[in-house]
């Protein structure tokens, strides 16, 4: 019997508590914590800095320097539904005021949203059906020089994917950039008219391919792409591409093969996740964090396996609760982090009665971080959303 099985036997034993005993037990974690304990919050490494960006992918993180944007890519093919107005986190604080709790209580909740998977029934698609995955997320973009040196505002995007019952069938994404502006001074927004960066949101980029394979290595040229009639980029793929494409998936662009070698016990798929991460990030544990948000981020996790990546991260030694009533989007969840130093911190956000993934953010973590930007402050965040649509192209 493997270890969720067991939790899950267990649980059904027991009785439900109630919401106020839950938030007494949490309350109590937060007491019983020394007065001198290192609790203090440390920022997880930007993994996306160093990426390319192209259309396409999820969002957009810059510093302009004399003027000329410096942009970075967010590793993630797809994007949710968009926050509206600037995000400030409140999270919860030990009696001495550090915004983060013990291990424990990020595990307990992990290992809740583990169990609701298990009960969970994906939606199954017919012929002729599709996923419908939308993500919609906010990047940040700073000036360091040139008439708005200091000046940052946060660039939302939108991106639409829909997935077919058969993987070798095509495809459809559409992705929509610097839809909206989000500034955090007023003076901001004024001095942005000082730069050539007025751009207005673009039309939406329309690409078709089977098996999601929207950017063919070697294939695509900018500005040189093919197009349909209607303006959309469509790649037709030997057969033997879109095998190598389902034979070669990963934590970042999963695939029905990848997802379905990876162990479902999690102590050895923690292993896995250790294995194919060493030698990257900040720290091993940390490392392990980004990958397993990484592979939910995607949307089309089964959920067995969706549980078995919560308990997972319950292992995790560095796994903390930032928040345990996170809002995102109008979504509220629960908020993981794992904490390794630096000026911010990446969030990821869940609700642990469903074992749905609501998204991820990125946390201010102290004052003077950029101008303008004050602790606790959001710079990043992406929400995730799947359903079931009739045909590629609509939506619910």
């Amino acid at each position: 019997m493997d270890d969720i099985t067991m939790v899950r036997q267990f649980r059904e034993a027991m009785a439900e508590p109630d919401p106020a005993t839950l938030r007494r037990i949490r309350q109590d974690v937060l007491t019983a914590l020394p007065s001198g304990a290192d609790t203090t919050p440390a920022g997880v490494r930007n993994r996306w800095s160093s990426a390319s960006w192209r259309p396409g992918v999820l969002g957009r993180i810059g510093v302009r320097a004399g003027g000329r944007a410096v942009r970075f890519g967010l590793a993630a093919v797809l994007v949710g539904a968009v926050a509206t107005g600037l995000v400030v986190v409140e999270p919860l604080v030990t009696r001495d005021g550090q915004p983060v709790v013990g291990h424990e209580a990020a595990a307990a909740e992990l290992n809740q949203a583990a169990e609701a998977a298990l009960r969970a029934s994906d939606p199954a698609l017919r012929d002729g059906q599709f996923f419908y995955i939308r993500r919609a997320g906010a990047a940040l973009v700073g000036f360091s020089g040139g008439p708005c040196g200091g000046v940052s505002y946060l660039s939302t995007s939108v991106a639409e994917t829909w997935v077919p019952h058969n993987w070798t069938d095509q495809w459809m994404s559409r992705s929509t950039y610097d839809l909206d502006r989000q500034y955090f001074r007023p003076e901001d927004k004024a001095r942005i008219e000082q730069c050539d960066d007025q751009r207005s949101p673009g039309a939406p980029e329309v690409r078709k391919a089977p098996a999601g394979l929207f950017y063919p290595e070697g294939a695509h040229k900018i500005d040189d792409e093919p197009r349909d009639a209607d303006g959309a980029i469509v790649y037709h793929l030997s057969p033997a591409e879109i095998e190598r494409r389902l034979a070669h998936g990963g934590w970042q662009m999963p695939t029905p093969q990848f997802m379905a070698d990876l162990p479902r016990n999690p102590t050895r798929l923690l292993d896995r996740i250790y294995h194919d991460s060493a030698g990257h990030g900040r720290s091993r544990d940390q490392e392990a964090f980004v990958l397993v948000g990484d592979i939910l981020r995607s949307g089309i996790v089964p959920a067995d396996l969706r549980a078995a990546l919560f308990s997972a991260a319950a292992l995790i030694p560095g796994v903390r609760l930032a928040a345990d009533t996170a809002n995102l989007d109008g979504r509220q969840g629960v908020a993981v982090t794992s904490t390794e130093g630096g000026n911010t911190r990446v969030e990821l956000i869940f609700d642990s009665s469903t074992g749905e993934v609501i998204g991820e953010r990125e946390v201010v973590l102290r004052d003077g971080y950029r101008p303008g930007l004050s602790r606790g402050t959001t710079i990043r965040y992406t929400t995730v959303s799947r359903q079931v649509v009739g045909a590629m192209g609509a939506t619910p």
